[in-house]
């Protein structure tokens, strides 16, 4: 039961990780690519 509890919130948290680093990352390039306007400014 705890073992598994264990899974989940660490499943929960590398998928929370990874998405935040993709939208990082998508900022990041289209900052640098200048295709759209950056959301955060300078």
């Amino acid at each position: 039961m705890y073992e598994q509890l264990h899974y989940i919130i660490m499943k929960k948290t590398v998928n929370l990780i990874s998405g935040m680093f993709f939208i990082f990352f998508d900022r990041f390039q289209n900052k640098k690519t200048g295709r759209k306007p950056p959301v955060i400014c300078c």
